[in-house]
């Protein structure tokens, strides 16, 4: 197959445009599995806030598509067929780890942060809001935007794992404690 690509590509006048050879592709398939785990860990280190509205997964996945889009489109080094290799690698990382946070909810809490708990019952919880980065009018500005009411009518206010706040008016016993389980 690999000769029938050079031929391919000799003919055409453009040598590497498809394939160059097999060790590019065995470092990309290694260097993208390996990118993945370091992306992975920087952005649940650095927490929700990196991320908001997606996922620490779905964040790897679109800067590294985009950035590889890009190097395969420009870099005359990055031929389509390694290209096409790092995205579909990315896509099936994402999709395996999506898999298996759903079979198995023990590594979500290692791939996805808890949510957490930053205004309860009228009280803002400090400690909590610097390590999250949130600020008061942060939570404030949540509370007008969700609950179109004062502070005193939220029960409370929750970091949540993809980054926005959610406020929470109304609750039952069983979601008191449910909200309750989240506190830092």
């Amino acid at each position: 197959m690999s000769d029938f690509l050079i031929n391919i590509q000799t003919e055409m006048g453009t040598p590497n445009l498809l394939f160059d050879s097999w060790t590019p592709v065995i470092r990309i398939f290694f260097s993208t599995i390996i990118t993945f785990i370091l992306l992975l860990a920087s952005l649940r280190i650095f927490g929700n806030r990196s991320v908001s509205n997606m996922s620490i997964q779905d964040v790897i996945t679109s800067f590294t598509i985009g950035s590889t889009v890009s190097s395969t489109m420009i870099l005359k080094d990055v031929t389509i067929i390694n290209g096409f290799l790092a995205i579909t690698l990315l896509l099936s990382l994402q999709f395996l780890v999506s898999k298996i946070i759903s079979k198995w909810s023990y590594f979500s809490k290692f791939i996805n942060p808890a949510p957490k708990v930053l205004f309860l019952k009228g009280a803002f919880l400090e400690n909590t809001m610097k390590k999250s980065r949130v600020t008061k009018e942060d939570i404030y500005s949540a509370i007008r935007i969700q609950a179109r009411c004062s502070s005193d009518k939220v029960f409370a206010v929750v970091l949540e794992s993809n980054g926005n706040l959610s406020v929470v008016t109304d609750v039952s016993t069983d979601y008191e404690e449910e909200i309750r389980k989240y506190l830092d």
